[in-house]
């Protein structure tokens, strides 16, 4: 068993830059190690929303294709991150923050909560047109 790490926003003292670095916590936990893959991952993807980086440059900065497969990739790491080892990635579609970074402070998690909730209401509505579309099937003219 290793310790369970913490993630926390921390002013780095050499370059006096606010930067996520774990620290242990106390309590022991079954964690299983990152894969080197994803560490590589986090290390190009910069704190707070005005640092916010393209899936394409993080996709150029770790030396991968801009292929659909490895933009899918991409996807699943981040939620990886996310759902597994407990990183807060965000992500937003807003002109002057546009990518993902770490949240670093509560306004990074309103932007990245306003980002993904719209993005929720798009889909939900597309769930209700198709299922309305495909009760209505009977009345459709195909040619």
């Amino acid at each position: 068993m290793e310790y369970c790490q913490e993630v926390k926003l921390m002013k780095n003292v050499r370059t006096d830059k606010k930067e996520f670095l774990l620290h242990t916590k106390g309590e022991k936990t079954k964690k299983e190690p990152m894969p080197n893959e994803y560490r590589r991952l986090l290390s190009v993807i910069p704190a707070g929303r005005e640092n916010a980086i393209t899936k394409s440059k993080i996709l150029d900065a770790l030396g991968k294709s801009q292929t659909a497969n490895e933009k899918r990739n991409l996807n699943t790491m981040l939620e990886v991150l996310n759902d597994r080892y407990h990183y807060p990635i965000g992500s937003s579609s807003d002109k002057e923050n546009h990518g993902i970074f770490l949240i670093a402070d509560e306004e990074d998690l309103a932007l990245n909560n306003r980002t993904l909730n719209s993005r929720a209401q798009k889909m939900l509505n597309r769930l209700r047109k198709t299922t309305d579309n495909f009760n209505k099937r009977d009345q459709l003219e195909f040619y």
